[in-house]
């Protein structure tokens, strides 16, 4: 198996909801190795990656490392969920 194929598999983006205590809506993102975070093409940070303050929405969700790149395509999030 090549590294591209470890580290998408590596790759930790759980799509189970969770209730929250707000009205906002998140995201939790966790990957083997670190990657940087992209939201919507923009670096968020890197890997462990929380955001529970992100308004209701579509948002694309990209991570890269030096093992390579990961592309979600499109997710959507809602009100008092946090997505991990």
């Amino acid at each position: 198996m090549n590294k591209k194929i470890l580290f998408i598999a590596g790759i930790s983006l759980l799509l189970a909801g969770c209730t929250t205590n707000s009205a906002n809506a998140g995201i939790e993102v966790k990957s083997d190795p670190t990657a940087k975070v992209f939201v919507n093409d923009k670096e968020m940070g890197s890997t462990p990656y929380q955001n529970s303050k992100m308004t209701a929405g579509e948002y694309s969700i990209k991570l890269e490392s030096d093992q390579g790149t990961w592309n979600s395509g499109k997710i959507r999030v809602n009100e008092n969920t946090i997505f991990h």
